[in-house]
């Protein structure tokens, strides 16, 4: 679901897209190095783009490329998802364009009131959904990445 909101996304808004291959690396870092590495040798220098469903998949992606000794300059735009500390830590180190963090708990939270809205009779049910979407909501944030992660962490003025 993550990859085809992410290409739909960018297809909405015009963006061309040619999808080159396609990998299931079981959000493993091990295993997508070794897939990177396969979709590397058939597709070498025409990747330009590279969406990994977790951090930890995107991190294998950039051990591909350090095995195979390609500098960061010439790399695909590689990004992650889940906003895990080490992916933080390849934003801020240059290896990860971006990773998005995945608010869990959020998510936990609007799944249960969902369960807990379907449980309630008609009228009762559409008061408290309307109350509940009223008080939260998604957000997206642009900015200044490192400021970000520091606040993020924490660790204001501090590396990770």
């Amino acid at each position: 679901m993550r990859t085809e909101y992410a290409t739909g996304t960018l297809m909405k808004e015009s963006i061309p897209l040619e999808r080159l291959g396609y990998g299931i690396a079981n959000w493993n870092r091990a295993e997508a190095q070794s897939k990177m590495m396969q979709l590397y040798s058939e597709f070498q220098d025409r990747i330009e783009l590279i969406i990994s469903n977790n951090d930890d998949m995107a991190l294998g992606v950039i051990d591909a490329y350090d095995k195979i000794a390609i500098s960061k300059d010439n790399r695909p735009l590689i990004y992650g998802i889940d906003g895990t500390k080490v992916g933080l830590r390849a934003v801020e180190q240059g290896n990860l364009r971006a990773t998005v963090y995945n608010d869990g708990r959020g998510q936990a939270k609007s799944t249960l009131s969902t369960g807990f809205f379907s449980l309630l009779p008609g009228k009762k049910q559409k008061e408290k959904k309307a109350e509940f979407e009223k008080n939260h909501s998604t957000t997206l944030f642009e900015g200044d990445e490192k400021k970000i992660m520091q606040n993020f962490f924490g660790r204001r003025g501090k590396g990770f």
